[in-house]
């Protein structure tokens, strides 16, 4: 049984979310906040397994919380839950180690793949020694991604990278709004010339499409998003 705890500052959410985790024979809900404070002193006690963290919370937000959690080297597994969707937070999530990360308001389909992934990784790495190429990619939430050549017909071009490639993809169809290539190549610390050959040639393979935004002069913007 895995246990998770909560922090959610909406009691109402707060409390469907936990009668929703508990339908799952494998997940526990033991405890939940409004705000972060005492989440150390809860950790320390309760010690779950999952916890599941929003972001905007009166006091410290989720992204000092979970910086809190990492300086004191807690090996616990994180998603945040979040209306924040703006690149320079959801990046720093990403860096700091979260192994999903859920714009409000999200579907429980996706809530429910979210707990299916870390059921996954956590039975993988506590039942191996070494892991192989396919169980990283399924640790890295990969496996639910359509597998490139499956769909295309198209060879991958030279210099472009399989595992990144499935990264990008996956950064598009998590996305709430359309990305520009520099806003993934920040996501993923490479170029914007870089992001924008692997977005072109998953638009050119029909994994996900171009949207063009116009301004008031020059060349329209390339924005790219998953497929609806």
């Amino acid at each position: 049984m895995y246990k998770v705890y909560i922090v959610e500052d909406d009691p109402m959410v707060s409390s469907i979310n936990e009668r929703f985790i508990n339908k799952f024979d494998k997940f526990k809900v033991v405890g939940s906040s409004l705000s972060g404070k005492g989440l150390a002193e809860n950790i320390d006690l309760l010690k779950p397994d999952l916890l599941l963290l929003d972001i905007y919370m009166p006091g410290i937000n989720g992204i000092e919380l979970l910086k809190e959690i990492r300086k004191n080297n807690k090996r616990l597994e994180v998603i945040m839950v979040t209306a924040a969707q703006d690149v320079d937070t959801i990046t720093e999530a990403l860096s700091l180690g979260v192994m999903d990360y859920l714009i409000k308001p999200y579907d429980f389909s996706r809530l429910k793949k979210a707990l299916e992934n870390f059921i996954i990784k956590v039975d993988l790495i506590k039942d191996s020694k070494i892991l192989t190429q396919k169980d990283l990619d399924k640790i890295n939430n990969l496996d639910y991604i359509h597998p490139i050549g499956e769909s295309s017909d198209q060879e991958m071009p030279k210099g472009l990278d399989e595992l990144t490639l499935n990264k990008i993809q996956n950064i598009i169809n998590l996305a709430e709004r359309p990305l520009s290539s520099s806003e993934v190549g920040e996501i993923l610390s490479v170029s914007r010339i870089t992001a924008r050959k692997y977005l072109e040639y998953l638009a050119e393979s029909n994994l996900i499409q171009i949207h063009l935004k116009y301004g008031n002069t020059g060349r329209p913007t390339r924005l790219y998003q998953r497929i609806k």
